[in-house]
């Protein structure tokens, strides 16, 4: 009877990799795998024995995944040989792993989004897991301890990076030019974190992809007065939550570029040293004053003329 079913299962298969389908649930279980948009995407759920994930890939080694999705388990690694399916994708939430993979990514792999929330590994996450992926383009990582971002993210991660966040990483520190060699990068997003400098070092100058820089709910007190600059094609620039003070004058440069900025939630003071802030037309900073007592609460986009009172 095994028999007949193997002979099924391997026709199966094969139909599958002419179809572009799913292979039959025989051959994933205990995964699932769907297709949505064209994209052939396996799900494992509640796995504890990484072999039962070799078991899965060894019966689906003519398949092709395009996304591989981890739930809620708790393995030592993933079989690498996912990763030669031509994987793109790969995405893991709450789960605990040893390491990433249980061998070497292969320099050809395909993976050009990697997704992690919720994931513990033994002796923390090391961005040497990535450096074999090429081709990375997307990285996205929450609640994932990564407490300083230096020159292991430098060296391992591929500089045609284009997004990034980190949200509840306990990243407290980054190195002064962390991203300069990034060229590619439009997105980056650190939120949630204890950050407490930021430096225009960190960043490629001039910086011609930037679209969006965001720094939420961390524990910055100064930003440089050059923070922004050289970053033509710079559309957000978020830092709200912080303990800024002082909006650096160089802020001013909004007349010229089409730049949202939101700076919330920090205890700005709108001194005379703010005033330059009235010679902006249409002002798209997102904050309100904390200091002078009287401007207390009040925004910043109504501030007026009578509201500096400068010898």
């Amino acid at each position: 009877m095994w028999i007949i079913t193997a002979v099924f299962l391997i026709i199966a298969l094969f139909e599958y990799s002419v179809a572009g389908s799913c292979p039959p649930e025989l051959a994933t279980r205990p995964c699932t795998c769907k297709v949505d948009n064209n994209v052939v995407v396996l799900i494992c759920a509640n796995i504890t024995d990484e072999t039962v994930l070799k078991g899965v890939s060894r019966r689906t080694s003519g398949t092709i995944f395009d996304t591989f999705i981890l739930l809620n388990s708790s393995i030592q690694s993933i079989p690498v040989a996912f990763s030669h399916h031509n994987l793109t994708t790969l995405q893991i939430e709450d789960s605990s792993l040893n390491s990433l993979f249980d061998l070497s990514l292969c320099a050809s792999n395909a993976i050009t989004t990697i997704s992690l929330l919720n994931v513990s590994f033994e002796g923390g996450f090391r961005f040497a897991e990535v450096k074999a992926s090429k081709k990375l383009r997307f990285l996205s990582i929450a609640r994932v301890t990564i407490p300083t971002l230096d020159y292991d993210f430098k060296n391992d991660v591929s500089k045609d990076l284009e997004y990034l966040l980190l949200n509840e990483t306990k990243t407290e520190n980054m190195a002064d030019d962390v991203f300069q060699e990034f060229k590619k990068l439009v997105v980056v997003k650190i939120n949630y974190n204890s950050l407490k400098t930021l430096k225009r070092s960190c960043f490629p100058r001039p910086s011609t992809k930037i679209r969006v820089l965001e720094f939420n709910r961390n524990q910055i007190e100064i930003l440089p007065d050059d923070i922004i600059e050289d970053m033509p094609h710079l559309q957000r620039f978020e830092v709200s939550n912080n303990k800024i003070s002082q909006i650096p004058r160089l802020f001013s440069i909004l007349k010229h570029l089409s730049i949202s900025i939101k700076i919330e939630g920090n205890p700005l003071h709108c001194g005379c040293n703010l005033r330059w802030i009235l010679s902006i037309g249409k002002l798209n900073v997102y904050g309100n004053c904390e200091t002078p007592a009287r401007l207390k609460g009040k925004p910043l986009q109504k501030l007026t003329i009578a509201d500096f009172i400068c010898l």
